[in-house]
This record gives structure tokens, C-alpha cells and sequence, in this order.
């Protein structure tokens, strides 16, 4: 985790807090946002093992832009989910890949979402995430 924070700081995002939910009780998520408040960048925590880092946008339309390190990982039209995995790049290398996408994306269904880069901004994204998975 230590290792990755450093790439977020450099790329604009500050810590917004830890999540936890006891609808999902061995889920918790560490976040990031970013300043202008297009973009999260997590850590998910499972029970017992799993860390998985992502990013993530959302747009007014219910879309939502998910760049993870899980290099299997599909989109979902019909649901308006987008996905893109990349294995074994750096932070500064995702996050480089997210805003690609995200500017992609924007041309063809307008800007994303701003969401405050704070806890409850982080905590409502979590729950617009967690609705579209």
C-alpha cells in the first residue's frame, strides 16, 4: 500500500478515509480522491486475502469507468459498466491509462460525475460501485 501511495499523492489524489459497511462485512475499502473530483482510487480489502487496487469514475448517466490491475476483467455494456485491466504497471501508470480512458469515454457520453474528495463523496461512489457490480 505504501509503495502505490506515493503515486497517487503525485498524481493529484489525497486520502479521503476508510470504509467499511456491515452489509459487507469482510469488505473495506482505503480511498483517494482526486481535487477535481472525477476520479477515486482504492484499495479493496476482502477477508481473508484479497487487495485489489483500483480506479474508478462515475458519470451522470450512471456510467461507471473501472480501471483495475485485474488483467481478465470485462466490460459490461448492458449495464454500462467499463472495464480495462492492466497487470503490472505502476500507479503513476494506471492512473495514466484511467485518464486516457476517462477522456475517451467523456467524448461519448459527456463528463464524468464530481463527486467531493472527501469520505462521504468516497462513501457515495462506493455505494454507486457497489449498485453497478
Amino acid at each position: 500500500v505504501k509503495a502505490r501511495e506515493k503515486g497517487f499523492r503525485e498524481a493529484g489524489f489525497k486520502v479521503v478515509g476508510d470504509i467499511m459497511t456491515p452489509a459487507f462485512e469482510d469488505l473495506a475499502f482505503h480511498g483517494y480522491g482526486r481535487a477535481d473530483g472525477t476520479a477515486f482510487v482504492w484499495f479493496r480489502v476482502s477477508y481473508p486475502d484479497e487487495i485489489a487496487f483500483e480506479v474508478i469514475s462515475l458519470f451522470s448517466n450512471g456510467a461507471v469507468l473501472i480501471t483495475s490491475q485485474d488483467p481478465n476483467t470485462r466490460d459490461d455494456v448492458a449495464a454500462n459498466v467499463y472495464r480495462q485491466g492492466y497487470a503490472r504497471q505502476s500507479s503513476a501508470e494506471l492512473i495514466a491509462q484511467h485518464n486516457r480512458s476517462l477522456a475517451e469515454l467523456a467524448a461519448k457520453i459527456g463528463p464524468p460525475q464530481v463527486i467531493a474528495a472527501s469520505q462521504l463523496g468516497f462513501a457515495n461512489a462506493i455505494e454507486q460501485f457497489l449498485l453497478k457490480s
